[in-house]
């Protein structure tokens, strides 16, 4: 029984580090975009992004 809550504990653990991972990688991508748009070179940008996106 032990065992099984250290895998549970273990597997939270790693989809907090992956959530606050996204977290991170989408206010990059937010400050990118909302740059990008004040200047006008969103275009590529957002195909770029996406490929981040789906890379991970």
């Amino acid at each position: 029984m032990n065992r099984i809550s250290r895998l549970i504990f273990s597997n939270t653990q790693k989809q907090k580090n992956l959530e606050f991972k996204l977290l991170a990688i989408t206010e990059v991508i937010d400050h990118k975009i909302s740059f990008l748009f004040q200047t006008g070179w969103y275009q590529p940008l957002i195909s770029m992004n996406a490929f981040i996106i789906v890379k991970i």
